[in-house]
């Protein structure tokens, strides 16, 4: 049986994978988007 990393890594490296990373970096780079990532990792490192 496969591991989750390994079969993250599969997807990462087809088709598939390159266009759901294209589509996050499109969605990262709307001023409004980047503003709600930057909160909830603001909010993420206080909890660590």
């Amino acid at each position: 049986m496969a591991s989750l990393t390994n079969k993250l890594a599969e997807l990462a490296r087809g088709p598939k994978g390159r266009e759901l990373a294209e589509k996050a970096k499109e969605y990262a780079n709307k001023p409004e988007n980047r503003r709600k990532i930057d909160q909830l990792r603001a909010k993420l490192a206080k909890k660590g």
